[in-house]
């Protein structure tokens, strides 16, 4: 039971409490995920400007480990073009698969390390970036389409 309490440290709380990538964007591309298993919903709003992403914010519901992780990406997210932020979202995904990843890739993503011994909670950690990820690749598919 300790290592369960060790999921929800002082860290991830802060992250999963604070509001600056909280609420959704108007005219913003925008994606829902949902983690099926567990009920956690997140929708993601990204405003792309000349492939840049300039803000990214997120609306929903879950537990800490996917609140504050939505939280932790679209902070990271903020002025990567799509290729940038399309290879970090596949380096934190990597990393909860057990992969090593250098910690300065991860940046804050960082505090999901123990999340690892947990896989029923890895889909938490992952939900906010495997939307992202689709959203990303949609966009992108829109580009190379002319969209």
């Amino acid at each position: 039971m300790d290592d369960l309490r060790e999921l929800y440290t002082d860290t991830l709380m802060s992250f999963y409490l604070a509001t600056d990538r909280k609420g959704e964007l108007t005219g913003a591309q925008e994606l829902e995920g949902k983690n099926l298993s567990c009920g956690d919903r997140i929708k993601l709003f990204l405003q792309v400007e000349n492939g840049k992403i300039k803000d990214a914010r997120f609306t929903g519901y879950g537990c800490v480990i996917s609140q504050s992780s939505a939280t932790i990406m679209c902070r990271m997210l903020l002025d990567k073009d799509l290729n940038e932020a399309e290879k970090l979202l596949d380096s934190f995904i990597e990393f909860m698969q057990g992969k090593d990843v250098p910690e300065e890739v991860l940046g804050d993503a960082i505090y999901f390390e123990g999340v690892r011994k947990f896989p029923s909670r890895v889909k938490c950690a992952t939900l906010a970036w495997h939307t992202a990820k689709e959203l990303i690749q949609k966009l992108k598919g829109d580009v190379k389409n002319g969209d």
